[in-house]
């Protein structure tokens, strides 16, 4: 018999390497979203560090100018952390949408894997049942050049 050959190979590497790009894609936005965390997370230490500084400013009875300037510095460390919290909110979809994809591409492998095993499985079988056809041949020739060679 001919050796096994599953006919839909091509389709199943296409398959393997969308897979393996849809999880990279994952990991980079994974990584972008730690990154944002860590932005974010700066952000607010930012955020409060302003707010401790003007309290202080305004306990030394700094002058309107100075307090104005430290209201200002909270107001963009406050857009600041609004910004990242919307950055990081994006990147979290981003991160789902590339899960599903990567669950997606991963079921779309598991399919045709599973196609080429139940091919390779039946491909077996007819092995098994050519390799039986041809016992049972050699033991019918046998049987009858026995049974020949021992009337004469």
């Amino acid at each position: 018999m001919k050796p096994f050959v599953f006919r839909a190979r091509a389709a199943l590497d296409l398959r393997r390497r969308q897979a393996e790009q849809a999880l990279q894609a994952l990991a980079g936005v994974q990584l972008s979203v730690q990154d944002a965390e860590a932005a974010l997370a700066s952000a607010r230490d930012a955020h409060r560090a302003a707010g401790r500084a003007a309290g202080e400013a305004e306990q030394r009875s700094g002058t309107a100018g100075l307090l104005q300037w430290h209201r200002n510095w909270i107001l963009a460390r406050h857009r600041d952390v609004t910004r990242c919290e919307t950055e990081l909110s994006t990147l979290r979809e981003q991160e789902r949408i590339a899960r599903h994809e990567a669950l997606q591409a991963r079921m779309r492998v598991r399919v045709l894997e599973k196609l080429r095993e139940r091919a390779r499985r039946t491909y077996l079988a007819e092995e098994t049942r050519a390799e039986q056809r041809m016992l049972d041949a050699l033991g019918t020739v046998r049987h009858v050049v026995r049974d020949k060679g021992g009337s004469s």
